[in-house]
């Protein structure tokens, strides 16, 4: 029989271990005190030295929490030598592994690592049996029971108190949580608790009340001692929580503060809770996971950048009650493909849906009197109602590069400047009547337009208005417009044919500091042929209005051609003929 000495409790604190040991010639006991120093083994002597938390051995025993753990085995021994691992549970080694599995003479450590318990309750007894790498032959036997419990994931509990959550429930037990279900009140103490439940999934607060007061918490470098109010579901509540995806905000708040979910990552879908007034700016921005939102009627107004570049964000539900659809509201929405405007909204403000660029179709209702500037700018719109409510639009519509229709109902007086500019694909337009003024850069850059019916009741036709309109062949401007702004129909290049109405009495210039620019309303028009013009006196006109003169040929009103032959401009056209 060999000899064996061991030694007291070893400083190993890199371990934590809950083991005793057990050898197959000596009975070996927990160690709880450093015994005095012990003399040199001889060879073949084996020294153990647990690094352990007595209080946690029983009878050979050790329980695990759900976390999982280390424990460590430290020995010295003067030969190197091997370890056999054998398991009571084969399926044990999915979850717990030993290493290493052999070494050199000297103090060595054997290190048990057991894995996080995410399934059910479960145990193994662990025997370890150390070899000498020279001979095999038997040095000792390490016998441990290891056992791990599973904690229940799903919580439901009930906080008369506010601020006594972390009393209901162990930091282990939080650690644990994948669902929870609250009730009751809670303030910054419980928030703070809840902001570190790590593996939290889904979480209930439908009935929960926030109630001022509690522990001030961090939110960010710049914004610290965020404080809790009333009501009001504060910035940062879910920060830490990257695994979350399911929520249910309270029922009873009336505020989502500013930033609440600000470049949140987690994919989620959010129920606002009907009581909701106010969303606040930023209160989901960048959030690029948000996959869909609810907002209820009772919220007046959708702020500046609340929803900006929510990146994923493939549905939005407005109620009726919402009057305004701020600036910048959800720019880069780049998932969302329909939007439905509800009557109560007066105003879509600038560029509130620039950039969605998977956006097909819109749903205006009518109820709308503003859409500001870039709205809709580079959306995947393929038709576009406007409905009569409408008084004002601006740019719009801008470049929607699918956009090939489009219906202006009839009621509305001006289509602003830029309105419809880039619309590539836009192939025919519908201008109502009730249209006086089409705006500077309007149709600018929409190379697909062929043709488009200007009424009556138009009076100007502004600066760059159909610019670089390519596909137009031809065009009546009807008998009351008395403008036609410089740079109008530059660059039409298949324009073959226009008519100029009688009220022109000039064409377009444009002022820049201390020269006048020509105006160029129909320059690089190359392919016009045609141009017919009602007015028996000659407008005023600037050499560079058209680029060519003596391959077209000029219609005059009878009597009238001597006038206009006679013109130093007018005169240049090849051919002048009375109609």
């Amino acid at each position: 029989m060999r000899t064996f000495k061991f030694i007291g409790m070893a400083a190993m604190t890199a371990f934590m271990s809950m083991g005793m040991i057990s050898c197959g010639d000596d009975s070996l006991q927990s160690i709880t005190e450093a015994p005095e120093e012990v003399e040199k083994p001889m060879d073949k002597d084996l020294e153990f030295a647990l690094s352990a938390e007595s209080e946690n051995l029983v009878n050979n025993e050790v329980s695990i929490g759900a976390e999982g753990k280390e424990l460590g085995i430290s020995f010295a021994t003067n030969m190197d030598w091997n370890a056999k691992v054998s398991f009571s549970d084969e399926n044990a080694k999915e979850w717990c592994s030993i290493t290493p599995i052999n070494g050199k003479a000297g103090v060595n450590s054997l290190r048990i690592k057991i894995d996080r318990n995410k399934e059910v309750d479960r145990s193994t007894k662990i025997t370890i049996l150390l070899e000498s790498a020279s001979d095999q032959s038997h040095i000792s036997e390490i016998k441990l029971n290891v056992t791990q419990s599973y904690m229940d994931t799903t919580k439901k509990l009930h906080i008369e108190t506010a601020g006594t959550l972390p009393t209901l429930m162990s930091g282990e037990e939080s650690k644990a949580v994948k669902e929870l279900t609250l009730s009751g009140f809670i303030n910054g103490i419980d928030i703070k608790f809840i902001r570190y439940m790590k593996n939290l999934v889904k979480i209930d607060l439908s009935d929960v009340n926030i109630v001022s007061g509690g522990d001030d918490y961090w939110f960010t470098a710049v914004e610290t001692g965020v404080e809790i109010a009333d009501n009001v579901f504060p910035m940062g509540f879910f920060e830490h929580l990257k695994y979350l995806e399911e929520i249910k905000l309270p029922n009873s708040i009336v505020e989502i503060e500013r930033k609440a979910f600000y470049k949140w990552k987690n994919r989620i879908s959010i129920d606002i809770p009907n009581g909701v007034t106010t969303i606040g700016d930023d209160a989901f921005y960048k959030c690029t996971n948000l996959t869909s939102v609810s907002i209820p009627g009772s919220v007046t107004a959708i702020k500046e950048y609340t929803f900006e570049e929510c990146t994923n964000l493939e549905s939005v539900k407005m109620a009726n009650g919402i009057t305004l659809i701020d600036k910048y509201a959800f720019t880069d929405c780049k998932s969302l493909r329909h939007i439905d405007i509800p009557s109560s909204v007066d105003t879509i403000g600038y560029s509130a849906f620039r950039g969605c660029t998977s956006l097909a179709s819109v749903n205006i209702a009518d109820g709308v009197t503003v859409i500001e500037g870039n709205a809709f700018s580079g959306t995947s719109l393929k038709h576009v109602d406007i409905p009569k409510s409408v008084i004002e639009f601006g740019s719009a519509f801008s470049y929607c590069t699918s956009l090939a229709s489009v219906n202006i109902a009839d009621g509305i007086t001006i289509i602003e400047v830029g309105a419809f500019s880039g619309c590539s694909s836009l192939t025919s337009v519908n201008i109502p009547n009730s249209v006086t003024i089409i705006g500077g850069n309007a149709f600018l850059g929409c190379s697909s337009l062929t043709s488009v019916n200007i009424p009556n009741s138009v009076t100007a036709i502004e600066m760059g208005t159909f610019n670089g309109c390519i596909s137009l062949t031809s065009i009546d401007i009807p008998d009351n417009v008395t403008i036609i702004g410089p740079l109008a129909f530059e660059n039409c290049i298949n324009l073959t044919s226009i008519t100029i109405p009688s009220k022109v009495t000039k064409f377009g210039t444009y002022y820049m500091p201390n020269e006048i620019v020509e105006s160029k309303c129909f320059y690089g028009c190359t392919a016009l042929k045609e141009v017919h013009i009602k007015n028996p006196n000659p407008p005023a006109i600037l050499e560079d209005t058209f680029s060519v003169y003596a391959d077209a040929t000029l219609y005059v009103p009878i009597g009238s051609k001597e006038a206009y032959q006679n013109h130093s401009i007018w005169g240049k056209f090849g051919t002048i003929i009375e109609e």
